[in-house]
């Protein structure tokens, strides 16, 4: 489970260098922001293969290839209970903020003038949201269906949050 700490690394950059790609002229538009992402994400892409290309075939990369695939089926309470203290810092953090996440999808000079710090309090859940991804992937693997369907499904089961 040594992988808890490069998993938040590696997170954190991936998110810092997201966050300087889509900064253009002081300001951060959303199309910036998910094109970045898109090529962060195909860089990191590209280095998990060239891992997996000078891994050796007989022990390290079947063990690269299954993690990459993702997986239940070795979890553990122990596991768990090291995986948990990630996952509730970042629950905690987030749920700290849960009012002002509408306001933080707002334009920032709405935000602005509702008393958000849109730059500062947006960092903030995405360093949360990257503690508890890096404690998730380090504890099951990369799921990827998982982070295509448990944000709509929250929305529909919660809806937006008001009462800011």
């Amino acid at each position: 489970m040594t992988l808890l700490g490069p998993a938040f690394i590696f997170g954190l950059a991936a998110l810092v260098i997201v966050g300087l790609l889509a900064r253009i002229n002081g300001r951060t538009e959303i199309v910036t922001v998910i094109l970045s992402g898109m090529v962060v994400g195909a860089l990191f892409s590209a280095l998990v293969s060239v891992v997996q290309f000078v891994a050796d075939p007989n022990t390290s990369l079947p063990a690269i290839v299954y993690w990459l695939m993702g997986s239940f089926s070795t979890a553990t309470w122990a596991r768990f209970w090291l995986g948990l203290p990630g996952l509730a810092v970042g629950i905690i953090a987030v749920w700290l903020f849960r009012y002002r996440l509408n306001l933080l999808a707002l334009e920032d000079t709405e935000a602005r003038s509702l008393g958000v710090n849109p730059d500062r309090e947006r960092w903030f859940i995405f360093v949360a949201t990257a503690l508890m991804t890096a404690t998730s992937v380090a504890v099951a693997g990369i799921i990827g269906w998982i982070g295509l369907v448990i944000p709509h499904a929250a929305r529909i089961l919660v809806g937006r949050i008001t009462g800011f």
